[in-house]
């Protein structure tokens, strides 16, 4: 026989069920529709519209505009060179048929620079270099680019244009502008070190105006790093150099994007225009 206190206990018992399985449906909700969120994201940013150039780097395959080129291992990670053959064969189509375009409508060249890429933040840095480096040597220098699977977080790159001067010309120009770029340029760059599991960083920047006068400083941690970064930003006689802006980030080949992601992240929050070299 059922007492007043088995039948109360019964009913509570019946009512956090239920509220637990409401909470865990909801949870579910929202879950599904974050996912949802992010597929469509992927979705708009990895699709191309006519006229539009877009790469898929992966840690199995690349593609370009949804055509799978080839294997990532193959054709990428063990190139000893900057130049991705497929991809520049591919990208290289794409300006012929512009170029007939537009001589067949007796109009210059439209000369499209934009490019966007996505790149799995499992492969090493100097897989996105190459994938950079292609896309500037055809002409594409306005990069837009995700690292990983978050597809919200999308950055800019803009390359140099290339120069018609050769080597030389570029030296003696740049040792003519050697005093003046010291006077007016911060030159900072931010070197990201992984020695094991520990990572460390290098800022150099000019902060005296001679040319001579570039020095370094070594951080062991982010917080000490980002401190640094701060004051640089906030001291009144840097604010004044015409690349405060400006910042080159510079990284060994090995280095995992997913290492380096978090860096350009938080560049970016500070408002710096970042741009990418590679060190051995």
């Amino acid at each position: 026989m059922l007492t007043k206190v088995s039948i109360g206990f019964s009913c509570l018992l019946g009512d956090v069920i239920d509220y637990i399985y409401s909470y865990m449906r909801l949870i579910s909700l929202f879950a599904f529709l974050f996912l949802l969120v992010a597929c469509n994201e992927e979705k708009e940013f990895l699709s191309s519209k006519p006229g539009e150039i877009v790469l898929d780097v992966r840690a199995d395959v690349y593609s370009l505009n949804g055509k799978v080129l080839g294997k990532t291992s193959a054709d990428i990670l063990n190139l000893d060179d900057l130049l991705i053959l497929p991809i520049d064969n591919e990208l290289q189509k794409i300006r012929r048929i512009e170029q007939e375009d537009a001589l067949k409508k007796n109009i210059p060249p439209d000369g499209n620079s934009e490019i966007r890429f996505h790149i799995d933040d499992n492969l090493p840095y100097d897989v996105f270099y190459k994938v950079a480096s292609t896309s500037g040597f055809n002409g594409y220098t306005s990069i837009q680019y995700v690292i990983g699977s978050n597809f919200r977080e999308q950055f800019s790159w803009r390359l140099p244009e290339r120069s018609q001067m050769t080597v030389n010309e570029r030296h003696k120009r740049d040792k003519e502008l050697q005093i003046e770029r010291a006077r007016r340029y911060l030159d900072l760059s931010l070197t990201v070190q992984r020695d094991g599991d520990d990572i460390s960083y290098v800022v150099f920047l000019n902060e005296t105006g001679l040319t001579d006068g570039r020095t370094f400083h070594e951080f062991m941690n982010e917080d000490d790093l980002w401190k640094y970064i701060e004051d640089i930003r906030l001291r009144r006689g840097l604010q004044e150099k015409e690349d405060r802006d400006n910042i080159m980030l510079v990284s060994r080949k090995g280095v995992l994007l997913k290492n380096l992601a978090p860096v350009i992240k938080k560049l970016t929050s500070y408002g710096y225009k970042v741009s990418f070299a590679i060190k051995g």
